[in-house]
C-alpha cells in the first residue's frame, strides 16, 4: 500500500490491512478491523511456531540460545521490546475505551475489565507485601525514607495530602462562615488562626461515630460526614484561642466569663497542684508568662511552643521512656525532660494558641507577616 492511501485511510480511521474493494472500519484505537488483526495474529503465530520447531530465533532466522527462544541479540532486546510494546497497546487501548490487558470494555473510573480489575488488585497487594517485607518503597521498590515511602513518593504524598486538606478546609469554611470568615466569638479574621468547632462540645464523640480509626479523623473525613448529613448546624467557625479556650473553661470561650473550677477529687487537686507547679518553673527558664508574639496574658489561651519544631520528636522520646504510660506527654513530663537535659536554652516558649497553631513549620506567626517582620 502505498504512503498516501494509508495516510487516508487513516485519517478515515479505516483499516489499512484490509483489500482496495472492501475496506471495514478500523477498530477503536489502532489503524487495523477485527477480520486483519485476526489474520495478522494467526500468520505471526504460525510464524514463530515454525521457526522454533526449525531452532530458530522467533524474530528472525538465526539459531537460538540454549533454554531460550531467542537469539544473543533479540534477548538482549526482547525485555525492552515487550515492555515498550505492551505500553503502546496499553495506551491505544485506554484511548479506545478497552481494558489495557484485553479487547473488553472497561469498567466505570477503571482502566480494567472485571475479570483483570481482580487480577491487579490482587498483583498489587502482593507486590506491596513483598517490598514491604523488603524494607523498601511500596510505589517503587527504592530506598525508605520515612514510614513506607522513598523521598520522590513521599514528597509527592504530602502534597497531595495538603491538597486535599485545603479543599476541605475551603468547603466547610465557605458553608459555616458569617457575613465575613471570621471567628463568631471574637471577630479574628486572619485565616491562618481559624479552625472549627463543634457548638455544643461533642467534636469527640463526632469523630468517633464517622470514624473508628484514629488517623481518620482529620478535616478531610469531617466534611465527607457533614456532607453526609446535609451539612447541619453544628459546626462553627473560631479562632484557636476560643476553640482552645473553650475547652480549657468547661465549654466556654473566657471570652464570654470565666467559670469557678470543677470541685475535683483528691487525686484532681492534687493533680492541678502538680500542674501548676509545673508551668510556673518552666515560666521561670522559657520566658514569661504571656505570648511570645501578641503578648497574650490570659492563661486560658496559653500553651508552649517548640521554637525549633521539634515538639513531636521530643514527645516521641518521652514516650520511649515511658511507654506504659497513655498520658505522659504534658507539662510534668516537660519539666523532667527538660530539666534532666539541664534546661537546653531556646528549647520553649510561652505562646497563645493562635500564635502556635498559625505558625507552619519552619515558618513564622502570621502576626509577623503583617507587621512586616
Amino acid at each position: 500500500m502505498q504512503s498516501k492511501e494509508y495516510e487516508r485511510r487513516k485519517a478515515l480511521r479505516l483499516c489499512v490491512g484490509c483489500p482496495t474493494g472492501d475496506v471495514s472500519p478500523a477498530r477503536p484505537g489502532t489503524t487495523t478491523c477485527q477480520r486483519c488483526a485476526s489474520l495478522h495474529a494467526e500468520t505471526a503465530a504460525k510464524r514463530k511456531q515454525r521457526r522454533r520447531d526449525n531452532g530458530l530465533c522467533v524474530h528472525c532466522e538465526e539459531p537460538h540460545l540454549p533454554n531460550s527462544q531467542y537469539c544473543e541479540k533479540h534477548r538482549r532486546y526482547s525485555r525492552a521490546a515487550i515492555r515498550k510494546c505492551d505500553a503502546k497497546r496499553r495506551r491505544l487501548r485506554q484511548l479506545g475505551g478497552l481494558c489495557v490487558d484485553c479487547e473488553m470494555p472497561r469498567l466505570p473510573n477503571s482502566q480494567y475489565c472485571e475479570k483483570h480489575r481482580e487480577r491487579a488488585r490482587r498483583h498489587l497487594h502482593a507486590l506491596y507485601r513483598r517490598r514491604l517485607a523488603l524494607r523498601q518503597c511500596v510505589k517503587c521498590g527504592g530506598v525508605l525514607a520515612s514510614g513506607t515511602l522513598c523521598g520522590k513518593h513521599l514528597a509527592k504524598h504530602l502534597e497531595r495530602l495538603r491538597k486535599r486538606y485545603e479543599e476541605a478546609k475551603h468547603e466547610i469554611y465557605e458553608r459555616y462562615r458569617s457575613a465575613d470568615l471570621a471567628c463568631r466569638c471574637c471577630g479574628e479574621h486572619i485565616l491562618e488562626f481559624l479552625t472549627t468547632d463543634h457548638i455544643n462540645n461533642d467534636g469527640g464523640a463526632h469523630r468517633r461515630q464517622f470514624s473508628k480509626r484514629k488517623k481518620s479523623r482529620g478535616l478531610v473525613s469531617l466534611r465527607n460526614s457533614l456532607r453526609e448529613m446535609g451539612w447541619p448546624p453544628i459546626i462553627q467557625l473560631l479562632c484557636w484561642n476560643c476553640n482552645c479556650g473553650k475547652a480549657r473553661n468547661d465549654g466556654i470561650c473566657p471570652h464570654k466569663g470565666t467559670q469557678p473550677p470543677k470541685d475535683l477529687s483528691a487525686t484532681g487537686r492534687r493533680h492541678r497542684r502538680y500542674m501548676r507547679s509545673a508551668a510556673r518553673v518552666l515560666c521561670v527558664h522559657y520566658g514569661p508568662d504571656c505570648c511570645y508574639c501578641c503578648g497574650e496574658s490570659n492563661p486560658l489561651f496559653l500553651t508552649w511552643d517548640h521554637p525549633n519544631d521539634d515538639g513531636a520528636a521530643v514527645r516521641r522520646e518521652i514516650q520511649g521512656k515511658h511507654p506504659t504510660q497513655k498520658k505522659n506527654c504534658g507539662l510534668l513530663a516537660y519539666r523532667r525532660y527538660y530539666r534532666d537535659l539541664g534546661w537546653p536554652v531556646g528549647a520553649l516558649r510561652r505562646s497563645c494558641s493562635n500564635c502556635n497553631c498559625g505558625r507552619p513549620i519552619g515558618g513564622v506567626c502570621p502576626h509577623a507577616k503583617i507587621n512586616g517582620g
